[in-house]
């Protein structure tokens, strides 16, 4: 029983894994998005149009998407630290 637990842990812990990659690869891709509309910005400094608007709008929306996937990587990586921990303690249950 506690080994099936482990198992099971263990699939959770390779879920969680694949979930943080994923989520820092779209993290990475919104930066580079971000870095894009900044330097549009600065080309724009300038001028006060519809297009300098929107592009303010779209920086504020990817910051606010980068903020919340640095929150969401914070939880998984929690919940993923206390299921390495969970398998420790269970280990040490087990019977040699």
């Amino acid at each position: 029983k506690i080994a099936a637990k482990i198992t099971s842990l263990h699939e959770d812990i390779s879920s969680l894994r694949s979930t943080i990659r994923d989520l820092e690869a779209s993290m990475d891709s919104r930066s580079k998005e971000s870095l894009t509309i900044i330097a549009k910005l600065r080309s724009l400094k300038d001028v006060a149009s519809a297009e300098t608007h929107k592009l303010r709008e779209e920086l504020i929306a990817v910051i606010h998407e980068e903020e919340q996937g640095k929150a969401r990587l914070a939880a998984l990586r929690g919940e993923k630290l206390q299921n390495i921990r969970f398998i420790a303690m269970l280990r040490a249950a087990l019977p040699d």
